[in-house]
């Protein structure tokens, strides 16, 4: 009991009852702040109306609808536009040549593309075999023609081959000016050479002639 009254009287038992007694405040302040602030939270989600369509989960639309995805990949090297891009809006009548021409093919790999231009318009395609060019399906690709089918009619179109411009008979057969000239130049040379042997005779007889009267 002497200790106890002795640490009690002391400086060092009066700063620990002082900090004790602060702890405590701080303590019973604390839980009357949760207190206040439990009340106001409970008042505030009392208040809300029941919403239960916020936690109701959104429809997923059917699972065929992913079909395409999966099929037609958007970064695939095989994807191909779909038919209604492949083939013209408006559908022509007649056969395929009477309004498409075979512009070129071009080979890549395995991989072979038509090119098409419209006779009448301004339309221009690049098909692969199996698509649709106004109605008619492209059967073959090959390296001069294509051949197309629609309801068991078949047509063929032949590759356009730009030929170069033919030269007239008149400018072959016509040489060309310096040629003539060549041509003229050496008769010319000719002749001067004939002449000159034909009058080399003529002057020397006169010479055989005045050694024989001086004889």
């Amino acid at each position: 009991m002497s200790r106890s009254f002795w640490l009690a009287s002391t400086p060092l038992g009066t700063a620990l009852r002082l900090s004790v007694a602060f702890l405590s405040l701080l303590l019973l302040l604390e839980l009357v702040l949760i207190a206040m602030d439990g009340g106001s939270g409970r008042r505030d989600v009392s208040t809300l109306p029941a919403d239960f369509t916020l936690h109701s989960p959104l429809e997923l639309p059917a699972q065929n609808t992913y079909e395409e995805l999966v099929r037609r990949t958007l970064f695939s090297p095989d994807r191909k536009p779909k038919a209604s891009v492949q083939s013209s809006t408006v559908g022509a009548s007649g056969k395929v040549s009477e309004h498409w021409l075979l512009a070129g093919v071009v080979k890549n790999g395995a991989d072979s593309y038509a090119m098409f231009n419209e006779k009448v318009g301004d339309r221009h395609l690049k098909l692969q075999a199996e698509m649709l060019l106004d109605g008619w399906k492209l059967e073959s690709i090959e390296a001069d023609k294509v051949a197309l089918s629609k309801n068991g009619e078949t047509d063929t179109l032949l590759l356009l081959i730009s030929e170069p411009p033919k030269k007239s008979k008149r400018a072959r057969r016509k040489p060309s000016r310096s040629a003539v000239r060549a041509g003229s130049g050496d008769a010319a040379k000719k002749r001067r050479a004939t002449q000159q042997k034909t009058r080399a005779p003529r002057q020397a007889k006169p010479e055989a002639q005045t050694q024989a009267e001086g004889l």
